[in-house]
């Protein structure tokens, strides 16, 4: 199994094996196997500082590295040249939207608290509103 994915980093596989075997049935593998994972005592994967997380987060970076790879060197390995056309420039998409991505910046939520007063003082000025009755001029 090890040469297979030192040829794909080589660019020696066919496009077409690099997309469906290593990056839809692998993925899909991978994917069923966390909530299999989560369910076993020997796996906390809800414990976030556990070296499980880690472990899973770098393989998971790892692979999608190798993956990015592969799919540029082996991206002209097909019957036909556009293949390669296509798949370069998604290859290069990708990379720019994990960058934009990672560098947007969460805004942490606001406390229920808060939520329940605005809501609260949003409900008094709408009945203001409702209730409002112009002064009339004598």
């Amino acid at each position: 199994m090890r040469w297979l994915f030192i040829r794909g980093w080589n660019g020696e596989e066919p496009l077409w094996k690099i997309v469906w075997i290593y990056g839809v049935v692998l993925c899909l593998l991978a994917k069923a196997a966390v909530p299999v994972l989560r369910v076993t005592e020997h796996v906390d994967l809800d414990n976030p500082v556990g070296a499980q997380v880690c472990f899973i987060g770098w393989t998971q970076a790892l692979y999608c590295g190798w993956m990015l790879v592969a799919l540029w060197r082996c991206a002209f390995n097909a019957k036909r040249e556009i293949w390669g056309y296509l798949v370069r420039p998604l290859v290069v998409l990708y990379i720019l939207l994990f960058f934009v991505v990672s560098s947007i910046e969460e805004k942490p939520a606001a406390p229920k608290e808060v939520l329940i007063q605005s809501g609260i003082a949003l409900q008094k000025q709408a009945t203001q509103w409702l209730h409002y009755k112009p002064a009339r001029s004598q």
